[in-house]
Protein backbone atom coordinates (compact mmCIF):
# COMPACT_ATOMS: atom_id res chain seq x y z
CA UNK A 1 0.00 0.00 0.00
CA UNK A 2 3.07 2.18 0.66
CA UNK A 3 3.92 2.27 -2.86
CA UNK A 4 0.08 3.10 -4.18
CA UNK A 5 0.23 5.68 -1.88
CA UNK A 6 3.72 7.27 -2.88
CA UNK A 7 2.07 7.05 -6.78
CA UNK A 8 -1.48 8.53 -6.23
CA UNK A 9 0.09 11.22 -4.09
CA UNK A 10 2.51 12.29 -6.87
CA UNK A 11 0.23 12.36 -9.58
CA UNK A 12 -2.37 14.14 -7.54
CA UNK A 13 -2.76 17.97 -6.95
CA UNK A 14 -2.06 19.85 -4.12
CA UNK A 15 -3.46 19.13 -0.36
CA UNK A 16 -6.20 21.22 1.20
CA UNK A 17 -5.85 22.57 4.65
CA UNK A 18 -9.03 23.18 6.99
CA UNK A 19 -10.68 25.57 5.54
CA UNK A 20 -11.44 27.37 8.98
CA UNK A 21 -10.55 30.87 10.55
CA UNK A 22 -8.69 32.29 12.80
CA UNK A 23 -9.83 33.25 16.46
CA UNK A 24 -9.59 35.25 19.49
CA UNK A 25 -8.27 34.55 22.80
CA UNK A 26 -11.67 32.15 23.97
CA UNK A 27 -12.57 28.74 23.82
CA UNK A 28 -16.26 27.16 24.15
CA UNK A 29 -17.06 24.15 25.05
CA UNK A 30 -20.14 21.85 24.40
CA UNK A 31 -20.93 18.52 26.14
CA UNK A 32 -23.43 16.32 24.45
CA UNK A 33 -25.18 13.14 25.63
CA UNK A 34 -27.28 11.33 23.68
CA UNK A 35 -28.46 9.17 26.41
CA UNK A 36 -32.17 9.94 28.05
CA UNK A 37 -31.83 12.28 31.44
CA UNK A 38 -35.00 12.92 32.99
CA UNK A 39 -36.75 11.59 29.63
CA UNK A 40 -34.88 13.59 27.00
CA UNK A 41 -31.38 14.09 25.42
CA UNK A 42 -29.40 16.25 27.90
CA UNK A 43 -26.87 18.84 25.97
CA UNK A 44 -24.79 20.65 28.80
CA UNK A 45 -22.48 23.83 27.79
CA UNK A 46 -20.19 26.29 29.43
CA UNK A 47 -17.90 28.75 28.24
CA UNK A 48 -14.18 28.92 29.00
CA UNK A 49 -12.25 32.41 28.59
CA UNK A 50 -8.81 33.87 28.94
CA UNK A 51 -8.49 37.30 29.66
CA UNK A 52 -11.65 39.45 29.46
CA UNK A 53 -14.85 38.51 29.52
CA UNK A 54 -16.70 36.74 26.61
CA UNK A 55 -19.83 38.23 25.30
CA UNK A 56 -19.97 36.22 21.91
CA UNK A 57 -18.08 34.37 19.81
CA UNK A 58 -16.29 36.62 17.06
CA UNK A 59 -17.48 37.56 14.00
CA UNK A 60 -16.88 34.89 11.11
CA UNK A 61 -17.25 32.33 13.15
CA UNK A 62 -18.32 28.38 11.63
CA UNK A 63 -20.09 26.50 14.18
CA UNK A 64 -19.40 23.17 11.85
CA UNK A 65 -22.13 20.53 13.14
CA UNK A 66 -22.69 16.87 11.95
CA UNK A 67 -26.37 15.69 12.12
CA UNK A 68 -27.89 13.96 15.07
CA UNK A 69 -29.00 9.74 14.82
CA UNK A 70 -30.79 8.91 11.77
CA UNK A 71 -32.47 5.63 10.44
CA UNK A 72 -30.32 5.28 7.94
CA UNK A 73 -27.81 6.61 5.25
CA UNK A 74 -29.84 7.35 2.19
CA UNK A 75 -30.73 10.91 1.59
CA UNK A 76 -34.43 10.78 2.85
CA UNK A 77 -33.48 9.25 5.48
CA UNK A 78 -34.87 10.55 8.73
CA UNK A 79 -33.73 11.24 12.40
CA UNK A 80 -34.50 8.43 15.07
CA UNK A 81 -36.47 9.22 18.06
CA UNK A 82 -32.92 10.14 19.77
CA UNK A 83 -31.94 12.06 16.92
CA UNK A 84 -34.50 14.24 17.26
CA UNK A 85 -33.84 14.45 21.14
CA UNK A 86 -30.33 15.65 20.02
CA UNK A 87 -31.49 18.24 18.05
CA UNK A 88 -33.40 19.53 20.21
CA UNK A 89 -30.86 19.24 22.77
CA UNK A 90 -28.43 20.88 20.04
CA UNK A 91 -30.79 24.23 19.71
CA UNK A 92 -31.09 24.33 23.37
CA UNK A 93 -27.34 24.26 23.85
CA UNK A 94 -26.45 26.86 20.56
CA UNK A 95 -29.04 29.25 20.96
CA UNK A 96 -27.18 31.99 23.34
CA UNK A 97 -24.23 31.66 21.02
CA UNK A 98 -25.35 34.71 18.79
CA UNK A 99 -25.96 32.43 15.58
CA UNK A 100 -26.87 35.12 12.51
CA UNK A 101 -27.03 32.28 9.97
CA UNK A 102 -27.63 28.61 9.27
CA UNK A 103 -26.72 26.80 6.37
CA UNK A 104 -27.52 23.00 5.55
CA UNK A 105 -26.92 19.85 3.40
CA UNK A 106 -30.54 19.43 1.75
CA UNK A 107 -30.62 15.82 2.80
CA UNK A 108 -33.14 15.01 5.54
CA UNK A 109 -31.05 14.21 8.38
CA UNK A 110 -29.42 17.32 8.32
CA UNK A 111 -32.67 19.80 7.68
CA UNK A 112 -34.05 18.27 10.48
CA UNK A 113 -31.39 18.57 12.92
CA UNK A 114 -31.08 22.43 12.14
CA UNK A 115 -34.84 22.93 12.76
CA UNK A 116 -35.55 23.31 16.24
CA UNK A 117 -32.56 25.51 16.21
CA UNK A 118 -33.69 27.63 13.26
CA UNK A 119 -37.40 27.29 14.99
CA UNK A 120 -35.90 28.67 18.56
CA UNK A 121 -34.43 31.88 16.54
CA UNK A 122 -36.33 32.43 13.88
CA UNK A 123 -33.76 31.88 11.22
CA UNK A 124 -34.35 30.11 7.65
CA UNK A 125 -32.35 27.34 6.97
CA UNK A 126 -30.48 27.50 3.94
CA UNK A 127 -29.33 24.28 2.02
CA UNK A 128 -26.67 23.99 -0.06
CA UNK A 129 -26.03 20.70 -2.31
CA UNK A 130 -21.90 21.28 -1.60
CA UNK A 131 -22.87 20.16 2.02
CA UNK A 132 -23.95 16.60 1.16
CA UNK A 133 -22.04 13.01 2.13
CA UNK A 134 -19.48 12.16 0.45
CA UNK A 135 -20.36 8.96 -1.87
CA UNK A 136 -17.17 6.59 -1.59
CA UNK A 137 -18.41 4.01 -4.15
CA UNK A 138 -20.98 3.80 -6.39
CA UNK A 139 -23.04 0.43 -4.67
CA UNK A 140 -22.74 -0.90 -0.94
CA UNK A 141 -19.87 -3.02 -0.18
CA UNK A 142 -18.64 -5.22 2.93
CA UNK A 143 -15.31 -3.86 3.01
CA UNK A 144 -16.18 -0.12 2.92
CA UNK A 145 -14.81 0.71 6.64
CA UNK A 146 -10.95 -0.36 4.75
CA UNK A 147 -11.70 1.53 1.70
CA UNK A 148 -12.39 4.73 3.62
CA UNK A 149 -9.30 4.26 5.88
CA UNK A 150 -7.12 3.69 2.59
CA UNK A 151 -9.60 6.98 1.08
CA UNK A 152 -8.15 9.28 3.91
CA UNK A 153 -4.55 8.25 3.23
CA UNK A 154 -4.62 9.05 -0.70
CA UNK A 155 -6.76 11.59 -0.76
CA UNK A 156 -7.05 11.23 -4.60
CA UNK A 157 -7.87 7.85 -4.49
CA UNK A 158 -11.62 7.13 -6.01
CA UNK A 159 -13.62 4.06 -6.21
CA UNK A 160 -15.57 3.40 -8.70
CA UNK A 161 -19.06 5.41 -9.21
CA UNK A 162 -17.31 7.18 -6.30
CA UNK A 163 -16.04 10.76 -5.36
CA UNK A 164 -12.28 11.33 -3.65
CA UNK A 165 -11.49 12.94 -0.59
CA UNK A 166 -9.97 15.40 -2.23
CA UNK A 167 -12.84 16.30 -4.83
CA UNK A 168 -15.56 16.25 -1.79
CA UNK A 169 -13.01 18.56 0.15
CA UNK A 170 -13.00 21.22 -2.23
CA UNK A 171 -16.40 21.60 -2.15
CA UNK A 172 -16.89 21.50 1.54
CA UNK A 173 -14.68 24.46 1.54
CA UNK A 174 -16.19 26.67 -0.99
CA UNK A 175 -19.42 25.82 0.63
CA UNK A 176 -18.16 27.23 4.19
CA UNK A 177 -16.48 29.94 2.62
CA UNK A 178 -19.63 31.13 1.30
CA UNK A 179 -21.73 30.35 4.29
CA UNK A 180 -19.25 32.54 6.49
CA UNK A 181 -20.77 35.79 7.60
CA UNK A 182 -18.48 38.05 8.21
CA UNK A 183 -20.20 39.87 10.58
CA UNK A 184 -21.93 37.24 12.28
CA UNK A 185 -22.07 33.12 13.33
CA UNK A 186 -23.27 30.75 11.04
CA UNK A 187 -23.95 27.13 11.50
CA UNK A 188 -23.19 24.94 9.00
CA UNK A 189 -25.61 21.35 9.72
CA UNK A 190 -23.02 18.47 7.68
CA UNK A 191 -22.05 14.70 7.53
CA UNK A 192 -19.27 12.63 9.10
CA UNK A 193 -17.60 12.13 6.09
CA UNK A 194 -17.37 15.67 5.06
CA UNK A 195 -17.22 17.14 8.03
CA UNK A 196 -14.29 15.19 8.71
CA UNK A 197 -12.48 16.18 5.14
CA UNK A 198 -13.19 19.77 5.81
CA UNK A 199 -11.27 20.22 9.19
CA UNK A 200 -8.31 17.73 7.79
CA UNK A 201 -8.70 15.09 10.09
CA UNK A 202 -7.60 11.48 9.74
CA UNK A 203 -9.76 8.15 9.61
CA UNK A 204 -8.88 7.61 13.03
CA UNK A 205 -10.49 10.95 14.00
CA UNK A 206 -13.72 10.17 11.86
CA UNK A 207 -14.18 7.27 14.09
CA UNK A 208 -14.97 9.17 16.94
CA UNK A 209 -17.13 11.72 15.43
CA UNK A 210 -20.64 11.66 17.78
CA UNK A 211 -24.28 12.23 16.31
CA UNK A 212 -24.65 15.39 16.92
CA UNK A 213 -20.96 16.45 17.14
CA UNK A 214 -19.97 20.43 17.24
CA UNK A 215 -16.36 22.28 15.85
CA UNK A 216 -15.96 25.32 16.34
CA UNK A 217 -14.09 27.61 13.48
CA UNK A 218 -13.57 31.05 15.05
CA UNK A 219 -10.74 33.72 13.58
CA UNK A 220 -7.60 33.00 14.95
CA UNK A 221 -7.21 29.27 16.01
CA UNK A 222 -7.26 26.12 14.33
CA UNK A 223 -11.06 24.72 14.48
CA UNK A 224 -11.91 23.06 17.72
CA UNK A 225 -14.48 20.28 18.98
CA UNK A 226 -16.55 21.06 21.36
CA UNK A 227 -16.21 18.71 24.17
CA UNK A 228 -17.24 17.39 27.81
Amino acid sequence: MGALQADLQARGEETFDSGCFHSTAQTWLLSFTSAPVFGRASLRWRRHTRGDAVTGLPPGTLLLVRHAKAAGQAPEAPLTPDGQLGAQALATGLADLGITRIVSSPWARAVATAQPLAGALGLDIHTDPRLTERVLTGRPVGWWRGALRLSFQVPVLRFPGGESGRRAGVRAHAALAEARDPGGVCVVVTHGNLLALALGLGFAEWATLRNPDVWVCSPGTPPRRLSP
